[in-house]
C-alpha cells in the first residue's frame, strides 16, 4: 500500500494527493458537473483486469451525470430560463441515447495489457482496429456537427440559404452509425485500405462486436 501511494505521488509530480477526492488519481472521482459535459466515451476492459470494477463504475457515473444534466436542462427549458448555449446543449442531449454518451466493452477471460498483444492475439488486433474505427466515427461526427452549426449560424446572420448537403448525410458518428462502418478518416477513399480494415474486424465476429458493447446492460 505504501509503495502504491509512493508511485501515485511520483506520477502526480511529487504533490501529495487526496486519494478520496483527487480525480487525477482516479477518474471515478471526477465531479458530476465535469462528467456531464464529457464527449462520447468508449471504455474497454478485460473481465479479469484489476480495473474492471472501476470501468463499470466510471461508465455508470458518466451516464448518471448526463441524466442529471438533462433533467436540469429540461427544467430550465420548461421555465424559459435557458441561455442559447444551454438550449443547444439540451437539444443535442435530448436527441442522443445513453450509448451515444458512453459505450463499454468487457472481454471475457481477458486480463490487463491486451493492447500490447497484437502479435500474439488476432482478437487484440481486431479490438485495436475497432478503436480506430470508433475514433474516426467520433471525428467525422464532430466535423459534420460543426458544418451544420456553421450553416445554421450563416442562415441566421444573412437570411440566405445553404446547399442541402452542407451538413453531410453520412450518418457517421450519429446514433444510427454501426460499429462496423469505416469512416472516410480511416479509409481515405481507398478500397485497399477499406478492405484491410474489414479484414481486421472479421477476426471478431459481428455478433461479438454487438454483444461486447451491450455487456453493461446485462450485468
Amino acid at each position: 500500500m505504501v509503495q502504491m501511494r509512493a508511485m501515485a505521488i511520483l506520477y502526480l509530480s511529487n504533490r501529495n494527493p487526496d486519494f478520496s477526492t483527487d480525480y487525477q488519481v482516479s477518474p471515478i472521482m471526477t465531479p458530476s458537473e465535469i462528467l456531464a459535459r464529457f464527449p462520447r466515451v468508449l471504455l474497454q476492459c478485460g473481465e479479469k483486469d484489476p480495473f474492471v470494477d472501476d470501468t463499470i463504475i466510471f461508465a455508470g457515473r458518466i451516464r448518471e451525470s448526463k441524466r442529471a444534466r438533462l433533467r436540469e436542462l429540461g427544467t430550465k427549458m420548461a421555465r424559459g430560463e435557458c441561455s442559447e448555449r444551454e438550449a443547444e446543449e439540451w437539444t443535442r442531449m435530448n436527441a442522443e441515447n445513453e450509448e451515444d454518451w458512453v459505450e463499454m466493452a468487457l472481454f471475457p477471460e481477458w486480463s490487463h495489457g491486451y493492447l500490447q498483444m497484437g502479435r500474439l492475439m488476432k482478437e487484440a488486433t481486431a479490438v485495436i482496429s475497432d478503436i480506430g474505427v470508433w475514433i474516426g466515427e467520433v471525428f467525422e461526427g464532430s466535423k459534420a456537427a460543426g458544418v451544420t452549426q456553421s450553416s445554421h449560424s450563416h442562415k441566421a446572420n444573412t437570411g440566405g440559404s445553404m446547399p442541402s448537403d452542407a451538413g453531410g448525410d453520412s450518418g457517421i458518428g450519429s446514433p444510427s452509425a454501426t460499429s462496423s462502418s469505416t469512416p472516410a478518416a480511416l479509409s481515405g477513399n481507398s478500397s485497399a485500405s477499406h478492405q484491410q480494415q474489414q479484414q481486421l474486424l472479421k477476426t471478431i465476429t459481428e455478433g461479438e462486436l454487438i454483444r461486447r458493447r451491450r455487456l453493461l446492460a446485462a450485468r
